[in-house]
């Protein structure tokens, strides 16, 4: 599905991998790019990751397949890209450079791709996260750890000998989660220890308030991430190791599906059930903002596409007015809960990634959980009865671990405007190919969902 977005004409031809290995082969590795010897020769270009705001900004990263013809050794390279809009990229290009200077008092390592009006970055250089470098040179790493070790149980005299450090998850111009494996010295008893701690670097200051949430979570939840402290100049969130592994949708098609859903259950409604301090609150405004945003992003691919979400939309929120709501509900909300974000071990399971813990309905996090049951079952191409079973298993569970009553048609209407404004959204904004082929099946889940609320309403 090709798109069609007047500001960047340029995205078809940045999403041709084939294409772009070439233009990279060009820019960044031949003899003349960057004092390059030129012996490095691109075997493969795939791409990691896409955000589209129509009108507004192409966002995406590259994963290369290096090879040094003269070693024979291979090695990989992520490209962050940014397209400029049409006829405007000299220009974008000179105010980035200039920026950068700004803030950094360094030149910016930003490549031209003039062919299609393109920003690149090669990891670790990025156009927000300025101090990725640092932060991954073990050297700096050494001194610039050694204050944490008492926040590690560590004494003044043990020094840490080396880092290694992991990139875990990156996402340009945003966030890059980084495990550190720290080897430590102790020398009054000859003797040395490794330790594992992670560091999540942001483009702002953002890292404050989940560090405060986290501050206050790990203090009542059994299992929970220690913060170990945030890093101003570098916008960094230290926190601690935390025993387990994610959870993934292979280990729901086995027989310890149910005890995962169960344990999947207590830890959301524990988590539910915390005291949370936070001015960040989720509700039908935003909600709102992201069904229309899931209309504009559905037109520059699909027209008819778009007037069905439309139609959609227009006729979901007439079903929330026939619903009757609470007047406020503050409950702590994980705002990104899908399964990777649930930590498995032993016999119990906790939550990770707190960046976007907020304050709401419950029932919001709770049909957000669900749509992702259905988004990976049908992506890993089980069919529908069995992933209905996931569901209604796990909404049992979770319907025995709180102690309140789960109201249906209330969640029903979460489930059903989730698989618009998260599903749905996020497949047209990130271009995701599996995805795009489920949009239709998506759009009769959610009128399902809706449908579940209207014939129950009728029968009231």
């Amino acid at each position: 599905m090709d798109i069609n977005d007047p500001c960047y004409p340029q995205i078809n031809k940045a999403l041709d991998q084939g294409l772009m290995a070439q233009l990279f082969q060009r820019r960044l590795f031949s003899p003349a790019s960057l004092g390059n010897s030129g012996s490095i020769v691109i075997e493969s270009c795939e791409i990691n990751n896409k955000r589209h705001k129509p009108g507004k900004c192409f966002v995406l990263s590259y994963r290369l397949g290096l090879l040094d013809t003269q070693t024979g050794t291979r090695s990989e390279q992520v490209i962050a890209a940014r397209l400029c809009k049409l006829g405007q990229g000299k220009q974008e290009l000179h105010e980035e450079c200039e920026k950068h200077r700004r803030n950094t008092g360094a030149s910016s390592q930003v490549v031209y791709v003039p062919e299609l009006e393109m920003m690149v970055w090669a990891f670790p250089q990025d156009r927000k996260l300025v101090q990725l470098v640092q932060i991954l040179d073990a050297e700096f790493l050494k001194s610039h750890l050694a204050e944490m070790l008492p926040l590690l149980g560590y004494n003044p005299s043990n020094r840490i000998r080396s880092v290694q450090a992991d990139v875990l998850h990156y996402l340009p111009e945003r966030s890059c989660m980084i495990r550190y494996r720290l080897t430590v010295d102790d020398p009054s008893h000859a003797s040395c220890e490794h330790k594992i701690i992670y560091g999540k670097n942001y483009r702002d200051d953002r890292g404050v308030e989940v560090f405060s949430i986290m501050n206050q979570l790990f203090q009542q939840l059994p299992k929970c991430a220690i913060p170990l402290g945030y890093d101003a100049q570098y916008r960094m969130l230290w926190q601690s190791h935390l025993s387990g592994v994610p959870l993934e949708w292979q280990d729901l098609e086995t027989s310890n599906a149910p005890g995962l859903l169960r344990n999947m259950a207590t830890c959301l409604a524990a988590f539910q059930d915390c005291q949370v301090q936070t001015t960040g609150r989720y509700g039908f405004k935003e909600i709102d903002e992201q069904l229309f945003d899931t209309i504009k992003a559905a037109k520059p691919q699909d027209k008819s596409l778009s007037e069905q979400i439309a139609d959609w939309v227009a006729a979901l929120l007439a079903i929330r007015n026939e619903l009757s709501w609470p007047t406020e509900i503050a409950l702590p909300l994980h705002q990104d809960l899908h399964l990777g974000n649930f930590m498995i071990g032993g016999n119990s399971a906790c939550l990770i990634d707190l960046d976007s813990v907020c304050l709401g309905d419950p029932l919001a996090d709770v049909g957000s959980l669900v749509t992702n049951f259905y988004r990976n079952g049908l992506h890993a191409g089980r069919d529908m009865a069995y992933v209905n079973n996931i569901v209604d298993l796990f909404l049992s569970s979770y319907e025995n671990s709180v102690t309140w009553e789960v109201d249906r048609p209330r969640l029903n209407w979460f489930i059903a405007a989730a698989f618009v404004h998260e599903v749905i959204r996020r497949i047209l904004r990130q271009r995701h190919e599996i995805g795009l082929k489920h949009i239709q099946t998506y759009l009769d889940l959610s009128k399902r969902y809706a449908g579940l609320i209207v014939e129950e309403l009728e029968n009231a």
